[in-house]
């Protein structure tokens, strides 16, 4: 809260001098168009380069005998990002499918990192290197994003939707 705080006391002293903005969301667009600003919609690019220097039908051993078809997501994993209920109730409705999860995982919530744990269908496969990703995301059969509807959620852009769409993979948000 105290971090909340800061940064908003921060964004208000800013908006005071600046002229322009540049804003990466259509949220955060309006948000600061209604404040009377200048604002310029530029969404941020994904890092395709080096996916594109990746052609690799290589399947990652840790990846390889999960059963299919996989949900995956890749990124930061925390409970203030992420709506663990959203993906409990996944986990239990699509029971057949394998979730899978590369990145960073930090659950503040242990009761949810338990019950994330206990589900057989869960599959978390650590940080990954950024020339490995594209390998991982290649056998992911649907991409999730499952933001939380909180401050973050509703002003995000999650670039990991352009790695997802470049390699063609269809997007659950």
């Amino acid at each position: 809260k105290l971090q909340k705080k800061q940064f908003l006391d921060l964004e208000n002293k800013l908006l005071k001098k600046v002229v322009k903005i540049i804003a990466v969301s259509p949220t955060l667009k309006d948000k600061y168009t209604k404040l009377g600003k200048r604002v310029y919609y530029f969404p941020a690019p994904a890092q395709l380069l080096p996916l594109r220097k990746i052609k690799s039908d290589r399947i990652p051993p840790d990846i390889r005998d999960i059963p299919k078809p996989i949900i995956g997501f890749e990124g930061a994993f925390f409970d203030w990002r992420i709506d663990i209920q959203l993906l409990l109730k996944a986990l239990n409705s699509f029971a057949t499918a394998s979730f899978v999860v590369i990145g960073s995982l930090k659950l503040e919530n242990k009761q949810f990192l338990k019950e994330l744990k206990n589900k057989p269908n869960f599959y978390y496969l650590g940080n990954k290197k950024l020339e490995e990703i594209f390998s991982y995301i290649q056998q992911f059969n649907v991409c999730i994003i499952p933001y939380n509807l909180n401050d973050y959620g509703k002003y995000a852009y999650p670039v990991k939707i352009n790695e997802y769409l470049y390699i063609g993979k269809p997007v659950v948000t």
